[in-house]
């Protein structure tokens, strides 16, 4: 019996839905950690300072989805953790309608609609609340692609428009979008005999490179002309040639927390087998797109320093989030592989097959979730109670406080932020020096000591600062 496009998306969508549950529905409570603190402070100094952004990057798009965020939530995490819940969910969707309209096939979309909702590789970019930009940006990347194909193929000037507005939106949500020209490119090549009118293309890629273009140069005059300070971009770009060759093919077997190292030789042995892959498959655009994705949409990542394999004491640098969205190139080489195997023996075999793996790589990356997402409770579990205990003892820091913690749970950037954010008080102060300060007249300074008790909380007792 063959199913209805409608059955095979209900089935999709229903499929999608329990595995993005499963997987992230035991850690909607999960507290903050890291840089969530902020961007929570950045709230609550009002809509400039959060669309400006920390880090000195204008990535407002994202920035400004915290305003409504903490409208709802204030400092609960749950309404934080259950929009990027959702946005993994609706990129599944996304993917699945982008497939759908490319290969005209609502099989194939489906499959690697559903792979990609199981891979835990990218799961940082859900469980850290301050990855949300990778969230955002992949649903606008898969917008403009999806209406670009419209475009395409039926020729609507005005499905070039949106999707030209979509990639600004992309861009301003993190710029790991300025692979998607070079993704256009491969898209023609494959799909739409771009080549047959290159000046077209061209015309056409031009414009999304302005894009690019104009966000660099507004990065530029605002962070560099008007407010003087360095961007975090620019602080960040690292040129490594071997890392932007090879790193983005680990997206297929790396483990979330990315620990891996550059030199690993499972590195250049999936490298290597890629072009074995050829062997299998006989329409090979699908598997040449899928490739390719993985390869063009890692590269403007791979310039970041944040992208690291052997994160240390901070789990945030992990690569995890990194290879969200080569995640999609890995769904559609697998998917191409499973098609592989039903042109070269039969549809049984095909269903037989698909099955198996699913069995196989769905409780595989469920594991591989589950531990991350225990690996991120714990951090914010020990910055929650520091924080609760806390307030417990001093309600309210009177303006111009400096403090100093011994035995910090977080890094002193990090315990400032919380501080500022969740007292609403922007005067509170980090002693760096603790050797050279001297508290001037009106000035209040606290010395914090945490303590981790037997039952996991974080103590504190407060003395001033001498």
């Amino acid at each position: 019996m063959r199913l209805t496009e409608r059955t095979v998306f209900l089935i999709f969508v229903v499929l999608a839905a329990i595995v993005t549950c499963a997987y992230y529905g035991p850690f909607l409570h999960n507290f903050f950690a890291y840089d969530d603190f902020g961007l929570l402070e950045l709230v609550t100094r009002g809509p400039k300072a959060i669309l400006l952004g920390y880090n000195y990057t204008l990535r407002f798009v994202n920035n400004s989805v915290w305003m409504p965020l903490y409208a709802l939530s204030g400092y609960d995490p749950f309404g934080y953790n259950l929009f990027g819940m959702l946005l993994w969910f609706l990129n599944a969707i996304l993917l699945y309608r982008f497939l759908r309209r490319l290969l005209d096939n609502p099989i194939l979309a489906a499959v690697a609609g559903f792979i990609f909702t199981a891979s835990a590789v990218g799961a940082d970019a859900v469980l850290w609340r301050a990855a949300s930009g990778t969230l955002l940006n992949v649903t606008f990347y898969l917008l403009t692609l999806y209406t670009y194909t419209i475009f395409r193929q039926t020729g609507e000037v005005g499905k070039w428009r949106l999707s030209i507005a979509c990639f600004v939106m992309a861009m301003f949500s993190k710029e790991e979008a300025a692979s998607l020209p070079l993704v256009i490119v491969l898209l023609e090549w494959l799909y739409f005999k771009g080549f047959d009118d290159v000046r077209g293309v061209v015309r056409r890629v031009f414009v999304y490179g302005a894009v690019i273009v104009f966000s660099i140069l507004m990065n530029y005059i605002v962070i560099y002309q008007v407010l003087h300070v360095q961007s975090e971009l620019a602080h960040m770009f690292r040129f490594r040639p071997f890392h932007s060759l090879f790193s983005g093919w680990t997206v297929f077997f790396l483990v979330p927390d990315g620990r891996l190292a550059i030199n690993d030789p499972r590195i250049y042995v999936t490298a290597a087998l890629v072009p074995l892959s050829f062997l299998l498959v006989k329409d090979r655009h699908l598997l040449i797109l899928g490739l390719g994705w993985i390869f063009l949409s890692f590269l403007p990542q791979s310039l970041s320093g944040m992208s690291q394999f052997e994160p240390k004491d901070v789990i945030s640098v992990s690569l995890s989030r990194h290879l969200y969205l080569p995640s999609i190139g890995a769904a559609i080489v697998y998917t191409a592989l499973l098609a592989g195997v039903r042109e070269r023996f039969s549809r049984r075999t095909a269903v037989a097959a698909a099955v198996l793996f699913l069995l196989l790589y769905v409780p595989y990356n469920y594991r591989l979730l589950s531990s991350r997402g225990e690996q991120w409770r714990d951090i914010g579990d020990l910055m929650k109670s520091f924080l609760v205990n806390l307030k417990k003892q001093v309600p309210m820091f009177p303006p111009d406080t400096h403090i100093f913690v011994i035995n910090t749970p977080a890094g002193r950037a990090f315990i400032q932020q919380a501080l500022r954010g969740f007292y609403k008080n922007q005067s509170i102060t980090y002693i760096v020096d603790p050797g050279n300060f001297h508290a001037k007249p009106g000035e209040t300074s606290v010395l914090i000591t945490c303590g981790l008790g037997a039952d996991g909380d974080v103590n504190v007792q407060l003395s001033p600062f001498e």
